[in-house]
């Protein structure tokens, strides 16, 4: 018992060293770790970024054809109803008459 109570009052200093140092160690694996996942994450973060910007560029493009094709669509509706009034060969005097009766019978 003495001799470890001298021991430990002879050699006290350099235990606090080697356990300091020792905790400073730790401590820089611990902090080198943290740091690692740190910048881990921000890679993924801008990853998911990147994937999100193409996939909202996809979306965009899609959205802008249909809404082309919807437009050819309607041009093209509108062109046979046109075409078709063409066809019936009405006169515009012809047609207010056809619509002012429509309106008296509907009305």
């Amino acid at each position: 018992m003495e001799q470890m109570e001298y021991l430990l009052t002879e050699y006290a200093v350099y235990i606090t060293a080697v356990w300091a140092a020792v905790m400073f160690l730790f401590a820089a694996v611990t902090l080198h770790r943290i740091n690692k996942l740190i910048r881990l994450r921000k890679k993924e973060l801008q990853s998911l970024q990147d994937e999100i910007s193409g996939l909202r560029l996809q979306i965009e493009i899609q959205a802008q054809q249909e809404a082309e094709s919807q437009l050819t669509r309607e041009m093209d509706s509108d062109e046979k109803y046109e075409a078709e009034e063409r066809e019936e060969g009405w006169t515009t005097e012809e047609e207010t008459l056809v619509n002012a009766v429509l309106g008296e019978v509907f009305s």
